[in-house]
C-alpha cells in the first residue's frame, strides 16, 4: 500500500489566504485558491469553504502563517486571530497538521525557486560558497540568512522590525526603525506624513495610485520606500556577507518591479563597497503566498512521519 504524499498546503496571511492540494514530494500544486482574509472570521472558516470544492480532502495539512507560532498555537495580531493545530485538524478530521512561521516557510522555498518565480532586479555575478539573504517585506518585516553556502549551513531568521533604518528619510520624523517605513503600514504612514493629512485606503491602494502617475505624493512615497528598502537590504547584505539576495512580500513584489532604479540606488550606495554591491544578484519572489505555501510543503515532506 502506497502512503499518500498529498496534503492541504497553504499560507495564512493578514490580507490573503492561499490554499491548494499539494504533492509534497513533487512540489506540485493543484486546486489553488486565493481568498481574502477579511471575508472570514477565522482560518478554519476559510478552509471549510475551500474543502467544499475538493472532491477528496487530504488527510494532512501544512500551513505557513504570518503570525507568532508557539508550539501548536498561532496568534495573528493584525486580524485578532488565535487558533491551534487542533482547530485546523478538526475541520479535516485529522491530527496531521503542521503550522510554521511564514519566514521559515519562505526560507525552505528558496532552494526550489525557478526562473518563472522571479523578477530580476540585478543580474550580477553569482559568487559560489557565500551566504544567501532573504528579506520579506509585507505587513511586517522579516529577514533570513544562511550562515553557510546556499541554505546548507545554519540559518538565522526572524522579525527585523527593531533594526535601525539606515540613512535619512528626508527629514521625516518618527521613521527611525526599519518597520516604521518598510512595511505596508509604514508605507501608508509615510504617505500620510508627506501628504500632511490622513487618507482612507491601504498600502496597495497607495502603490496603485503612485504607479498611475495621478498622485505626485504617492509617487514620491514609492520612490522613498524603494530607495530605503534598497539601503536596508544593502546593509544586511554587507552584515552577512551575502552573495545573493531575494526579496519577498506584498510590498516588495508589488512595488519594486516598478522602482528598480531607486532600489538599486539605495542598495549600491555603500562607498568603497559600491562595486561589490553592483555585482550581487538580486531577485524578487513574485508571489510570497505561493512561495510560503510551497515552503510549508517542503518542510512537511522533510518530517520523518510525513
Amino acid at each position: 500500500m502506497t502512503h499518500s504524499r498529498t496534503a492541504l498546503i497553504g499560507a495564512i496571511g493578514d490580507t490573503h489566504i492561499a490554499l491548494a492540494v499539494g504533492d509534497v514530494d513533487e512540489m506540485s500544486v493543484t486546486q489553488f485558491a486565493l481568498l481574502s482574509s477579511a471575508d472570514f472570521a477565522s482560518p478554519m472558516e476559510a478552509i471549510a469553504r475551500y474543502l467544499k470544492s475538493v472532491p477528496v480532502p487530504p488527510r494532512s495539512v501544512a500551513l505557513a502563517v504570518a503570525g507568532e507560532v508557539t508550539g501548536e498555537s498561532v496568534a495573528m495580531a493584525a486580524r485578532g486571530w488565535h487558533f491551534s493545530a487542533q482547530d485546523i485538524g478538526a475541520v479535516l478530521g485529522t491530527d496531521r497538521v503542521m503550522l510554521v512561521p511564514e519566514m521559515e516557510a519562505l526560507v525552505r522555498f528558496v532552494p526550489h525557486v525557478q526562473a518563472a518565480d522571479l523578477v530580476i532586479v540585478n543580474t550580477g555575478t553569482p559568487t559560489p560558497d557565500t551566504p544567501v539573504l532573504l528579506i520579506n517585506c509585507g505587513n511586517s518585516l522579516g529577514a533570513a540568512a544562511s550562515l553557510g553556502p546556499k541554505w546548507t549551513g545554519p540559518i538565522v531568521h526572524g522579525q527585523v522590525d527593531f533594526m535601525d533604518l539606515p540613512g535619512d528619510v528626508h527629514g521625516l520624523k518618527g521613521f527611525d526603525r526599519a518597520a516604521d517605513l518598510l512595511t505596508g503600514p509604514g508605507l501608508m504612514a509615510a504617505y500620510h506624513t508627506l501628504r500632511g493629512a490622513k487618507a482612507n485606503g491601504s498600502a496597495a491602494a497607495v502603490i496603485k495610485l503612485g504607479l498611475s502617475g495621478d498622485d505626485d505624493i504617492a509617487s514620491a512615497t514609492l520612490d522613498l520606500v524603494a530607495r530605503s528598502l534598497g539601503q536596508f537590504a544593502g546593509e544586511l547584505t554587507l552584515a552577512y556577507g551575502a552573495g545573493r539576495v531575494f526579496m519577498a512580500g506584498t510590498v516588495a513584489s508589488s512595488l519594486l518591479p516598478h522602482r528598480l532604479e531607486q532600489f538599486m540606488q539605495g542598495f549600491t550606495a555603500k562607498g568603497q563597497a559600491a562595486a561589490r554591491m553592483e555585482a550581487i544578484p538580486v531577485a524578487i519572489i513574485k508571489t510570497a503566498a505561493d512561495a510560503a505555501m510551497r515552503g510549508a510543503a517542503a518542510l512537511f515532506a522533510a518530517r520523518p512521519e510525513a
